[in-house]
């Protein structure tokens, strides 16, 4: 009976101690278990019996000037270290950092993960438009090879003076956050933000992140329209191939005669035509004549014959922009044609 007494004193007094208004403990009648509820507390977890002093292999700690959540691993813990996971106060969550106000998940290191979705339901979205010139926004960037190299404070602005022993000694047994992560490809966030503002973030200390992700739709269209020009220049050449074979009526020569590449081409108001006419050809009548890729008739004109080079300046200002073929006829026969490309003024 006597025993029985001295255990119901030891729980009286036990409870008197974790509820009086200064306990850092306290056991509350609506269910909760209150640890330093005003105060810096930590809650330990785990024995490590190696460690003098044993601080618990993990443990829980409340920030109140950072006002987060912070699980750790306490000095002289091996492997002790800030940071493991961080609930701030904002709903954001640092893995490996104390976290982002920017970031709803910031993390320091590679995430491996099954698959990644993205919200992309159109009863989602709204204010949905093409995309266009993303070939032409996709030439303005720069792709790059880089190593990373940077390194964070460990104690992130913390001053080890204002936490207990076995936190500050934490903080500064704790490695460095040091990234040298090599052989890395990508782009240079304050270029792209140049060409594609939506694609780049800015936290609150400035530093810049690239939404990789959304640059695959611009990439995506930027194909498309290429192959849309692919597909143009296929019907080019096999126009130009017609109209080698056979322009109005002419049947291709097997002389020396010929012609050289424009200069400028592309070209904007003008451009040179340069051909040769070969000495058994002197006594022919030369044209140079012009085609759109239609076929149609754009430019002729009458050629001094003269052994050797010759130059037609051409003003192009009434030419609309787009690709024309040129030719050499010699006495109705076509000796030679070349492709050339007005641009869009």
């Amino acid at each position: 009976m006597k025993n029985i007494i001295n255990i119901f004193s030891s729980i009286l007094l036990f409870s008197f101690f974790l509820n009086t208004a200064n306990a850092q403990f306290r056991i509350r009648n609506d269910h909760f278990l209150q640890i330093g509820y005003e105060d810096y507390r930590i809650l330990s977890f785990g024995e490590e019996s190696t460690a003098q002093p044993n601080n618990g292999k993990y443990a829980i700690e409340y920030w109140p000037s950072a006002d987060g959540l912070n699980f750790w691993k306490p000095w002289p813990t091996p492997g002790s270290a800030n940071y493991i996971l961080f609930l701030r106060n904002d709903h954001n969550v640092g893995i490996g950092t104390a976290g982002s106000s920017s970031y709803r998940l910031d993390v320091n290191g590679a995430i491996r993960c099954v698959g990644l979705n993205n919200n992309s339901d159109r009863r989602l979205k709204k204010n949905i438009q093409p995309l266009k010139n993303s070939l032409e926004i996709i030439g303005q960037l720069n792709p790059v090879s880089y190593d990373y190299d940077f390194t964070f404070d460990k104690d992130r602005g913390l001053n080890p003076n204002d936490f207990p022993e076995s936190k500050a000694q934490t903080m500064m047994n704790d490695n460095e956050l040091v990234i040298k992560d090599e052989d890395r490809m990508g782009f240079i966030a304050q270029e792209v933000q140049e060409v594609l503002p939506q694609l780049v973030s800015e936290d609150e200390n400035g530093f810049l992140a690239l939404n990789y992700i959304d640059l695959i739709p611009v990439l995506t269209e930027a194909i498309k329209e290429q192959q849309l020009k692919i597909e143009q220049l296929e019907k080019e050449i096999s126009a130009l191939k017609s109209l080698n074979t056979n322009i109005n009526g002419a049947i291709i020569s097997n002389n020396h005669s010929f012609l050289s590449s424009n200069t400028p081409n592309p070209f904007s108001s003008y451009t040179t035509l340069r051909f040769y006419i070969s000495e058994d050809d002197l006594d022919k009548v030369a044209i140079m004549v012009i085609h759109d890729t239609n076929g149609k008739e754009v430019y002729s004109k009458q050629l001094e014959t003269i052994v050797g080079e010759g130059t037609l300046e051409l003003s192009t200002n009434s030419l609309s922009s787009g690709t024309y073929f040129y030719s050499l006829i010699l006495n109705g026969q076509v000796v030679d044609s070349k492709t050339m490309l007005k641009a869009a003024q």
